[in-house]
């Protein structure tokens, strides 16, 4: 995002930011993926129940 937000800055005028607009857009799920506080347990979750299943599975 770092790369492409630069890019879209060297490219912006001061009055005309929708280049950088667009970047922000484009990375806006990812962005608040990384700030929710609860991913990685949602995720370590995640990994828990599918490795039970997982595990389930071979045992029958």
């Amino acid at each position: 995002m770092e790369a492409d937000l630069q890019h879209a800055l060297e490219a912006s005028s001061e009055t005309d930011l929708r280049a950088v607009a667009a970047v922000i857009v484009d990375y806006r799920g990812r962005i608040r993926l990384h700030q929710d506080p609860d991913l990685d347990i949602a995720v370590q979750e995640g990994i828990d129940l599918a490795a039970r299943l997982k595990q389930e599975a071979q045992d029958q």
